[in-house]
């Protein structure tokens, strides 16, 4: 839905310059004017490049579908990127441990639920909060401090990025957060609240984002964002659990490793940036390298 959205968006944008034009006579000139226009509308590089890669993903298809000889848009994407109009850096934000448990402290309880349920199944926002009961299965009870249970919530490809289905399984901590959460024949959502109509309604994610935020002021933890949460996930599932970057990639739905791989660049660095503090403070240089 996100992504139908930000199309939207560009659509529009490609609209206002290349309304009427022959699909095979889009090419450099206008792409040029195109981005001249976008310049003065005040728009970023990154936001231009999206909006050009809106256009070349409608090129592609022209070509798949022999309208057009060429899809010229790849070609001058890499012209422009040459000459400084790259995408913004990627956001390698994720919570520590301390921070996550500050958070949950001082987070409204639906919400804290949310934030634990986010961080533990690394769902995005449509897909959370698109889930119903019926995506979920949990079998076994808990008995005693032994917790025996499995569950796992199924993602439909129409809620999913790559429109694709996965199941994902599910933490002790997320089965007890979903047995806890109040239900209503009403609703099928596993995540809402009453409107101001006092009806029933889906919990859209923005309300819980601005409850995030609140949260984050409150608990003195900074640059947080939900989708941070998803990159928390990630960032778990690799450090503590130890499972693989394969893995991982199937778990958060990814369209291929390589695109995990990417994501998840920069634990490698702050690895090395670690090992590197350690060394320091076991005696840097006096330390043999066998010992490093």
């Amino acid at each position: 839905p996100s992504s139908g959205r930000r199309y939207g968006v560009s659509i529009a944008n490609l609209t206002r310059k290349l309304e009427g034009y022959p699909l095979a006579q889009i090419r450099t000139a206008a792409l040029s004017e195109f981005v001249a226009m976008r310049r003065n509308d005040g728009a970023s590089n990154p936001t231009i490049r999206r909006d050009l890669n809106c256009l070349s993903s409608m090129m592609e298809l022209a070509n798949d579908w022999e309208w057009i000889d060429v899809n010229p848009v790849g070609p001058f994407l890499k012209r422009m990127r040459r000459r400084g109009m790259k995408e913004s850096p990627p956001r390698t934000r994720y919570l520590t441990h301390d921070e996550e448990a500050r958070l949950l402290v001082h987070a409204a309880p639906y919400v804290a639920d949310a934030i634990k349920f986010a961080i533990d199944t690394g769902l995005r926002k449509e897909e959370q909060f698109s889930r119903t009961w019926e995506d979920v299965t949990i079998t076994g009870a808990k008995i005693g401090t032994k917790d025996n249970r499995k569950g796992v919530v199924r993602v439909s490809g129409f809620d999913a990025k790559n429109a694709k289905d996965r199941s994902v399984p599910l933490w002790p901590r997320s089965m007890d957060v979903i047995q806890g959460l109040k239900r209503n024949n009403q609703v099928p959502f596993l995540f809402w609240h009453v409107d101001d109509k006092h009806t029933l309604t889906a919990r859209r994610f923005n309300t819980l984002d601005r409850g995030l935020k609140a949260a984050a002021v409150r608990a003195g933890v900074k640059d947080v964002r939900w989708h941070d949460l998803r990159r928390t996930c990630g960032c778990r599932l690799l450090q503590d659990r130890g499972l693989t970057m394969d893995r991982v990639s199937k778990w958060l739905g990814h369209s291929s490793v390589k695109v995990t791989e990417k994501i998840y660049a920069f634990l490698e660095v702050e690895h090395l940036h670690r090992a590197v503090e350690d060394f320091a403070q076991s005696g840097g240089p006096n330390r043999a390298p066998s010992e490093f």
